[in-house]
């Protein structure tokens, strides 16, 4: 019994650090997590799962240490660059193209991490409710 409980506790303890799993507390901590290449892996739309289709392009975004990304695409040949700031106070990263906030990053771990994007006008409000869930790209 002494056994299946502490399983059971583990196994929570473990759920619980990977479901808010959130923003390092100090911007050097986000450098290090943050600073690499990352690709989209999938969608969350109210708590429902979207894979990547066949023919989709693959997305890929690169954080540099001096607060500037790159936004690339296995399909279309521009490239989207931007910065990216860290607010500790609110968790949050954000990432902004020409001067206007685009995405939130709400959590990342050394494997993971999670957007949102911000709708730019009313067409886009559904976007709010999107969450894209990015993973390390193979270097």
């Amino acid at each position: 019994m002494k056994k299946n409980l502490l399983t059971l506790f583990i196994f929570i303890s473990i759920l619980t650090n990977i479901s808010f799993a959130q923003i390092p507390s100090t911007e050097d901590s986000v450098k290090s997590l943050l600073c690499k290449k990352w690709e989209i892996d999938y969608a969350l739309m109210t708590g429902m799962k979207i894979t990547k289709g066949m023919g989709a392009p693959d997305i890929f975004f690169e954080f540099k240490p001096d607060h500037t990304f790159l936004e690339t695409s296995s399909v279309e040949k521009k490239n989207e660059t931007g910065s990216w700031s860290v607010d500790l106070t609110k968790k949050l990263v954000s990432l902004q193209h020409e001067g206007k906030s685009k995405i939130i990053i709400s959590s990342i771990t050394p494997v993971e991490l999670q957007m949102r994007l911000l709708p730019q006008n009313e067409s886009e409000k559904d976007l709010e409710q999107m969450q894209l869930v990015l993973k390390l790209r193979d270097q």
